[in-house]
């Protein structure tokens, strides 16, 4: 239960008194009512108890209500409210200027609400002596906060509870560039920065809170970054009256944390990219936090050919200038100085008229090149970062800070390109191991094709790649890969000892490099292959004679090691061995699969290509007819005029087959003067069609034996796959039979 109200009531009404006790018995909040009726009476009873509130009537018959306000050096610790009749408002104003809370007029229609009314002026008057209180202490300690306040060596500014500064200490200003004026009147709850706002928010809600926030676009820029720590200011019931903010600039501590953290990124990103083109991509995104470089490159510099290479390059209006021989331009003067190069575009056209170098590219507004150099100290290339804007400008510092990250880069290049090269060089060991093995693997000539293109890919990045093999005055396209070659027959087949390039190759039996084939007056321009730029050509060598060419394409100008031909040219070697025994291999299964004397498949020819006709009509359901024919009358024919002359009546047979059927149909010698013919995707009627028309043709073959005419027929059988042919040789012994039955009935066909 609330502690009751200690209500001290002066009045010498006593049905004022009544009242007014009536009206306080019927509050939620009780309230315990003294009432005496004069001064005297009122000052001994406080002579010996404190009331929470004093109410008096403003005229007593003792004396006026002013006497309980009199002689007092400190505030009284309860408030006194006066009560006045309708019409003394200007008196109660008096006495309330002497020092009492409040007044409040003696109505009778009040008297309901007048324990809200004084509950209300208790609260309102604890709440005031509370901040008289902290006012008090305010006061005590201003000196004290003062001097803290304006030689603390970090910015401070205090707000009131509506977030408006009201005062800001000479560091803060100094720190923001501010007269210190402008700060004080601040609204800081309308400033155009979110996180600031949400802040002093939080701060008025009773909150502690801190945060870091850089103020710069990105590090090394102008600008602050600012470390903050807020506090809210509360009176002892809790009541935040406003808040403290302490500001510390760590712009330098920024930078430099985050230039160790660029460092270290550096270092750990080396470690975990998988190739060149993935480092030089990662530096760049990381020197971008740091640094105006969204045009950014890295040159190398190979002292040996005096040319220069960006394996990395991002700029708005020039495109890789690839591999280029050393010239005058602003990275070339940082390589051969070994220096540091702050450069804008004023700078540039002074050492340009000193001729210290010669522009090449569209100028930039500002540019800052930084030499990579090795533990030695040697230069072996360049980090650029430049702008098109002329908002942008780099300075020292930044130059400083470029020749960290570039040390820290060309470290981490060096041993890069240390592991890369120990890789690349693993993998053409490994490349060359594999392509021996899987040449090894086959003897089907495009097989072996394919896998050449295939462990090519190992070797070298290039745009185009084919084989050529000669076939007498011609060299002809066999295989090829990436981007195609014209589809033109120039570009597939050429007379190879025009070519200034394949002869010397074939005559050289040596590879040829062009690094710029717009540079090499003997190149051949094939229409189509304007795109080539840089060109290595390999000869397929077998035992010291060149049977074709192994053509690499580039569709940029691309500087090859020589030490990086050697690998290719061994591949090479291994590609023609491959090649040659696949070719031996496909002559000597030609001779065993085809028939010495007609030229067309025999019978072993025929089952293995049969066969395959036959599941692949299965496996689709597709119709398949096989002819089987010998030729009439042949022993006779061949006991009457010679061996001599039947020899050429099968060849003569075998010739019309072959002329006279699609190229998917497979016509064979199956033994003596009988043939086969498969005939892959035809219908019995079909094949009825084709068999009227091959007899018509055989019976028009003119033969003469002692100058008279011979004439030839042939007798077939025909059948048709069937769903219950479980083989090829069902099929076929089908087709035998139908054969037989024709020559037992005297006709042309006989159909199953």
């Amino acid at each position: 239960m609330a502690k009751p109200i200690v209500l001290l009531l002066v009045e010498d009404d006593p049905n004022h008194a009544e009242l007014l006790r009536r009206s306080l018995a019927g509050h939620s909040r009780p309230f315990e009512l003294i009432w005496v009726d004069t001064i005297a009476a009122a000052q001994r009873w406080l002579g010996q108890n404190t009331p929470d509130l004093l109410l008096t009537d403003l005229y007593l018959p003792d004396g006026s209500g002013r006497a309980f306000l009199q002689n007092h050096s400190k505030p009284l610790p309860y408030p006194v409210i006066v009560q006045t009749a309708f019409g003394d408002e200007q008196k109660a104003v008096e006495v309330i200027k002497a020092g009492a809370f409040d007044y409040l007029p003696k109505r009778f229609d009040l008297f309901r609400e007048l324990p809200y009314l004084l509950e209300r002026a208790l609260e309102e008057w604890r709440h005031q002596r509370e901040r008289q209180e902290m006012e008090a202490r305010l006061q005590t300690g201003e000196s004290v906060f003062r001097a803290i306040f304006e030689n603390a060596p970090v910015g401070v500014l205090y707000f009131d509870e509506k977030g408006v500064v009201q005062a800001a200490n000479s560091s803060l200003a100094r720190m923001l560039s501010l007269p210190r004026e402008s700060l004080v009147g601040l609204e800081l709850l309308h400033v155009p920065y979110e996180p600031i706002v949400v802040s002093i928010q939080r701060v008025l809600a009773g909150e502690k809170v801190s945060w870091e926030v850089d103020f710069r676009s990105r590090p090394y820029q102008p600008g602050l970054a600012v470390r903050a720590q807020l506090s809210p200011v509360q009176l002892p019931d809790g009541k935040v009256i406003g808040g403290v903010a302490i500001l510390e600039e760590i712009t330098a501590e920024r930078d430099d944390r985050d230039l160790h953290q660029a460092l270290y990124e550096i270092a750990d990103l080396a470690n975990r990219a998988e190739d060149a083109a993935t480092l030089y991509a990662g530096i760049h995104q990381i020197v971008r936090r740091i640094l105006p470089a969204e045009n950014f490159y890295i040159a190398l510099w190979d002292k040996r050919t005096k040319r220069l290479c960006f394996p990395y390059w991002v700029d708005q209006h020039e495109p890789n200038p690839g591999t280029v021989p050393l010239a005058k331009g602003l990275t070339e003067y940082v390589l051969q100085s070994g220096r540091t190069l702050l450069a804008e575009n004023e700078l540039c056209e002074q050492m340009e008229k000193r001729g210290e170098i010669e522009r090449i590219a569209a100028p930039s507004a500002g540019w800052l090149g930084v030499p990579l150099k090795d533990r030695s100290g040697a230069v072996f290339g360049a980090v650029v970062v430049q702008s098109y804007d002329p908002r942008v400008r780099y300075n020292l510092h930044q130059a400083g800070i470029m020749e960290y990250i570039a040390a820290q880069i060309a470290q981490v290049l060096q041993r890069f390109q240390a592991e890369e090269e120990e890789r690349r060089q693993r993998q053409i060991a490994e490349a060359l191991l594999e392509a021996t093995a899987a040449f090894s693997q086959s003897l089907d000539l495009e097989r072996v094709f394919e896998r050449i293109l295939a462990q090519l890919d190992h070797l070298s990045p290039y745009t185009h790649c084919s084989l050529w093999l000669i076939e007498g005055k011609w060299a002809q396209v066999v295989a090829e890969a990436g981007r195609p070659l014209p589809k033109t027959e120039e570009a597939h087949k050429l007379s190879w000892q025009e070519l200034d390039t394949l002869w010397q190759i074939y005559s050289t039996k040596l590879p040829l490099f062009i690094i710029d084939t717009q540079a090499y007056p003997h190149w051949h321009l094939i229409p189509g292959l304007e795109w080539v730029r840089t060109y290595l050509g390999l000869p397929l060598s077998v035992k010291g004679s060149v049977i074709g060419f192994l053509n690499l394409g580039f569709e940029t100008v691309v500087e090859i090691d020589p030490a990086d031909i050697g690998p290719l040219e061994a591949f090479a070697n291994l590609a023609a061995q491959a090649i040659e025994n696949a070719r031996l291999y496909r002559q000597a299964q030609e001779l065993a699969i085809h028939d010495e004397l007609t030229c067309i498949y025999n019978r072993r020819g025929l089952k293995i290509l049969a066969w395959r006709e036959f599941e692949r009509a299965v496996r689709y359901q597709r119709p398949l007819s096989v002819l089987f024919a010998d030729v009439d009358d042949f022993k006779a024919f061949n006991d009457r005029y010679s061996y001599t002359l039947g020899d050429r009546v099968l060849k003569e047979i075998a010739q019309c087959l072959v002329s006279h059927l699609r190229e998917i149909d497979l016509p064979a010698r199956f033994g003596g003067d009988e043939f086969v013919v498969v005939l892959p995707e035809t219908s019995r009627e079909e094949a009825i069609r084709v068999v009227r028309r091959l007899n018509s043709l055989i019976r028009q073959i003119a033969l003469d034996h002692e100058g008279k005419p011979l004439s030839i027929s042939v007798t077939f059988g025909l059948a048709e796959r069937l769903e219950s042919d479980s083989s090829w040789e069902e099929l076929l012994e089908r087709a035998a039979n139908s054969l037989r039955r024709a020559k037992r009935e005297g006709v042309p066909l006989f159909v199953v």
